[in-house]
C-alpha cells in the first residue's frame, strides 16, 4: 500500500555486493549486500517515503568485509 493505494513499484540500486561459495559444483554458501539507501524509483517522493519506511537513517549499511 503506498499512499492508500495497492501499487507495484519497481526500486533499482547498483550498490550490491556479495561472496557465493561453490563447491564440487554446488552452491554452499552465499552472502549479498544490498545498500538500501541508495534505492530509487521513478519517483523522488516515493523514494523519500521508501527510505523513512525502512529507516535506512536509523540503520545505516554496514561496511562490506
Amino acid at each position: 500500500m503506498l499512499y492508500g493505494q495497492d501499487v507495484t513499484v519497481v526500486g533499482r540500486t547498483d550498490d550490491v555486493t556479495g561472496t557465493v561459495t561453490v563447491e564440487q559444483g554446488r552452491l554452499t554458501a552465499a552472502s549479498v549486500t544490498v545498500d538500501m539507501t541508495t534505492v530509487t524509483t521513478d519517483s523522488s517522493d516515493r523514494d523519500d517515503h521508501f527510505l523513512s519506511f525502512l529507516r535506512t537513517g536509523q540503520f545505516p549499511p554496514r561496511p562490506s568485509s
